[in-house]
This record gives C-alpha cells, structure tokens and sequence, in this order.
C-alpha cells in the first residue's frame, strides 16, 4: 500500500481487515483501487483531515466505525454497486455537508449515517434498498429529503429526529417496511407522497404534524395505515347538537354509510358536509378533502 506524505492509495484488489490501522492519523486524503474490501474495525476513524472521499464502484466496506468521527469530512460521493455492510460507519462526521448515493446500492447497517450534524445535501439513486436502525437520525440540519422511485426501507427510524428537516418528496413504488420512520421531525411543512407507495411500518410520520399547516399530498394507490393527521380546527359534536343547522340534509355518514345516531360522535367540515370522526379520521389520513364534495380541507 503506497503512502505519499498524508495520502493514501489502496491498490486493487486489497482487503484491510486490520481494525483501528489508520485511525487518529494525519492522512489527508484516500485513493482507492477497484475491488477493494475494508473489513476492519475503525480502519480510518477520527482521521479529521479528509475532506472529500469518494467511494468508487464494486467496493465492500463491512467493518464497523471505518469512518467513525472523521470530523474533517465534508463531501462524500458513493459510486454504483458499493456494499456498504457495516454499523456507524460514517456515525459522528460533525462537519459532513453532502452525500450522494448511486445506484444499486444496497444500504444494511445500523446508525450508519447517525448525527451528522451539518448535513446539507442527500442525493439518493432509484431502487436503492435500506436497512438497519438509526439510517440517518438526527441529522438536524438537512431540509429536504427525496426518496427516488422504487427504493425500499426496512429499517426502524428511518431519518428519525431530523428536526430541521422541512420537506418530504417519496417517488413512486417506494415501499416502506421499517418502523418511526420520520419519527418526530417536528418541523415539517410539506409531505409529498407519490404513486404506489406501500408503508407497512408501523407508526410512520410519528409526532411531524406538531406544526398544524403541513401540506399533505398522497398519489393513486396508497397502501398502508391510515396517517394520522390531528385537525385541532375540526371541531367533534354530537350529531343531536348540529343536526337542525346542517346545510345539508344527512341521515347517514357518506364514508362508512353508517346512519347518524344523536350521541354519534360527528365533525362538519367548512362545506358543510357532516360525517362521522372516526371514518373521516381515516379518510384524512389518505386525503385532505371532503369526501363528498371534494372540498380541501
């Protein structure tokens, strides 16, 4: 392994599976070769030196901590088919900005990209697939997220706490397995989600409407629960307290077809249109409007 100055070039088809071999050094910048395999523990941990770092195509990294607290690091460019396999690997970069992901990529470890603190920007590639806990949780500085067409998370807290976070934008054919994803990003304004999109996991979008204007827009073929949006300024009464100022005649709920009984608990929306809570609870977690005259809400 060639070492010039603070530089280091990996040679093709190197593993290094020494733990902590370079870690707390002064090495400035990394060159890797093709095919290259880092499987050690903390190789370059704490090296707060590197600035950029480029991950180039078909490399493995499956140790645990490679870059574990290296505060220097700043851009970070992850090439088509890498394996990234290992747990905190870039955990604690305090001073990383950017990410970009290509494509084929294969994202399965915990805490893999957890605190980092000055994250600016996150390009993700289509069909990238994420597992493990804690993918990217608070990283309390990044504003924006879009999850490209066709990708797949399985991990729980999936951008977790991510409290400076504004805008979520999830393409199409995105499936979502993993649990608390977006859990408590408190701040957010706009929720984008698009065709097809598939959420088993349990407890998605967690505790992001503490801000009550958050503009939610769901795609065609929304499979998943209900999401849950609290509607401080609908109001519940009993149907027999509203029934003689109704706009509208209503004998029955429009969405669950069940009839109205005097202690039914109801919400009449500003058009008017009178339903029963918990069935228009669950319709307003697919879409915010009235379900009868399409109104938004």
């Amino acid at each position: 392994m060639a070492r010039l100055n603070q530089n280091i070039v990996i040679p093709d088809n190197i593993r290094l599976d020494k733990s902590h071999e370079f870690a707390d050094s002064e090495i400035e910048s990394i060159q890797i070769g093709q095919s290259v395999e880092i499987s050690g523990n903390y190789v370059f941990a704490r090296c707060n030196n590197i600035r950029e770092l480029v991950i180039p195509s078909e490399t493995i990294l499956s140790g645990y901590g490679i870059f574990y607290c290296s505060n220097g690091l700043q851009n970070l460019r992850i090439n088509d088919n890498v394996q990234l396999t290992g747990n905190y690997i870039f955990q604690d970069c305090e001073l990383l900005e950017s990410i970009f992901i290509g494509n084929s990529i294969n994202i399965i470890g915990n805490s893999m990209f957890c605190r980092l603190h000055n994250l600016q920007r996150i390009q993700f590639s289509p069909n990238t697939t994420f597992s493990g806990y804690y993918l990217f949780t608070e990283c309390d500085t990044i504003q924006e997220i879009t999850i490209p067409d066709n990708c797949t998370i399985n991990g729980d807290f999936f951008f977790s706490k991510c409290t400076g976070l504004l805008r979520i934008t999830i393409g199409n054919n995105v499936v979502i397995r993993g649990s608390n994803c977006f859990f408590k990003c408190s701040n957010i304004q706009s929720i984008t989600i698009g065709d097809n999109v598939t959420i088993s996991g349990l407890y998605f979008l967690d505790g992001c409407f503490e801000n009550q204007n958050v503009d939610v827009t769901i795609g065609r073929n929304y499979v998943g629960y209900p999401i849950h949006i609290p509607m401080p300024i609908l109001n519940v009464s009993k149907f027999a307290d509203v029934k003689s100022d109704l706009r509208y005649e209503a004998k029955k709920c429009a969405i669950s077809m069940e009839k109205f009984k005097d202690d039914s608990d109801v919400i009449v929306l500003i058009c008017g249109h009178v339903f029963l809570l918990q069935p228009l609870q669950y319709w307003l977690g697919i879409k915010k409007n009235c379900p009868s005259c399409k109104q938004k809400i």
